[in-house]
């Protein structure tokens, strides 16, 4: 009933109960029985008033429900992808982590993720020895910084056989949003699939390990001079395999280190790689981590990698094998062998370096760990061709991964070859210590 007709009806009401009461003040006129018979008719009208206001709330009731069922059939018809199908949404739906929309029949996923890595870092270098931390001939470089700002979409469409991945970061020093990976992979078997855009390549271990999944706040610096940091992103095409004891891919690409560039572009003639693992013991999932936090049983797993890029005359084979060791009780192990072989034109020389690391939690959420890495150079710089790499500290897990603090110091009793500035680390040959303490949050 609109406004207008219960404002009728109840006006007609009052005017009828302001006649009675009128008709009640000339009651000299009447007798006793007249007054006795107004009563009643007064009775009578409040008993109908009430049963009209009853009648006037069942009717808002029934609108409001109307309302309301023509609200959710606009959003169940809102929210229909292809083929009529309703589209879920929320966290961890269809055991999918994170935030994520799905179709009902499961064949189209739509998940979001991010990750904030806030972090402090102070270098001190130009000591004589390790000794002279605070001399006045000593270098203290300190300040805070967004490490890393990530965020991504990833899923499946059509099928849970061909699936996305879209991510890009926010560059730490101008801010700018850079690309990082974009590709598809289509599984046209089992075991079999293709992958072809922009993505890691799948040489080091350490370098395809997630940067919010390492041990310490970053990953080695042999690991940024001679093995993934060379590497990284490339734009390609990929041959995988994803068995149950192996796993295995092989790219052709445009070269190492080959992202965000057009087919014009002539940084590298052209490169191809690939690695293998051999799981021995545990589950898959356990090697997208170096921690051993949450394991239900022991990993065993061995790997080996290579990439070969030509860039003019100059061609470089670099190469690892690597093995990853946890168990159920807490403790991690890592190690690797990392070499580059150059072909340069005129000559060639032979870098390498090797790397082992390793952690346990302690009353399940502190875990201390510890890595040592050397790297030799052929192209020495002064007189040394060495640089050595001690890492202690500690991490503590609020949510594993998704929320966890890392204190670290990194000790180069050698100094380093090259700045690797997102470690923390200044180029030269003097000594160098730098304290990292870490915030990250990851979705």
């Amino acid at each position: 009933m609109d406004g207008n007709k219960r404002k009728g009806v109840l006006g007609s009401v009052l005017m009828t109960l302001a006649s009675v009461s009128a008709l009640g003040l000339g009651g000299e006129a009447w007798g006793q029985s007249t007054v006795e018979a107004g009563a009643v008719v007064q009775g009578d009208l409040a008993a109908e008033l009430n049963a009209l206001k009853a009648r006037i709330a069942e009717l808002e009731q029934k609108q409001h429900a109307q309302t309301v069922a023509v609200m959710q059939d606009d959003a169940a018809r809102r929210s229909e992808v292809g083929g009529g199908e309703k589209l879920l949404a929320g966290w961890g739906v269809g055991g999918v982590g994170g935030p994520v929309l799905m179709s009902a029949d499961g064949n189209y996923t739509l998940q979001f993720w991010g990750l904030f890595q806030f972090r402090s870092v102070t270098n001190w270098s130009g000591m004589d020895n390790l000794g002279g931390l605070f001399d006045e001939e000593s270098s203290v470089v300190s300040g805070y910084e967004i490490r890393r700002l990530r965020l991504g979409i990833k899923g499946h469409v059509i099928s849970p056989e061909l699936t996305y991945v879209v991510s890009a970061a926010f560059n730490r020093s101008g801010g700018s949003f850079d690309l990082d990976s974009a590709y598809v992979q289509y599984m046209f078997r089992p075991e079999w699939g293709i992958k072809f855009g922009q993505f890691k390549e799948s040489v080091f271990r350490e370098e395809t390990v997630s940067s919010s999944r390492q041990l310490a706040a970053e990953r080695s610096m042999l690991n940024e001079i001679l093995g993934g940091g060379l590497t990284d992103w490339v734009q390609g095409v990929a041959l995988v395999y994803e068995g149950d004891r192996v796993h295995g891919e092989f790219a052709m690409h445009d070269g190492a280190d080959s992202d965000n560039t057009n087919f014009t572009d002539i940084s590298s003639d052209y490169g191809f790689g690939g690695r293998v693992d051999v799981r021995l013991q545990g589950d898959w999932k356990g090697i997208n981590d170096f921690t051993a936090i949450g394991n239900k049983e022991p990993l065993l797993v061995m790997g080996a990698g290579f990439d070969y890029t030509a860039v003019g005359d100059v061609k470089s084979l670099l190469h690892t094998v690597d093995v990853q060791y946890e168990t159920a009780t807490g403790l991690n192990l890592y190690a690797a062998y990392l070499g580059r072989h150059r072909d340069l034109g005129a000559g060639s020389d032979y870098d390498y370096g090797f790397m082992v690391q390793g952690g346990q939690i302690v009353h399940e959420r502190w875990e201390p760990f510890a890595r040592y890495a050397i790297l030799y150079q052929d192209n020495t710089i002064g007189s040394e061709n060495y640089f050595q790499e001690v890492t202690m500290g500690v991490n503590y897990y609020f949510l594993k991964h998704n929320a966890k603090v890392t204190v670290d110091v990194v000790i180069l009793p050698d100094g380093s070859p090259r700045a690797v500035s997102g470690a923390g680390i200044q180029s030269g040959v003097d000594e160098q210590i730098v304290l990292r303490g870490q915030f990250q949050l990851s979705f």
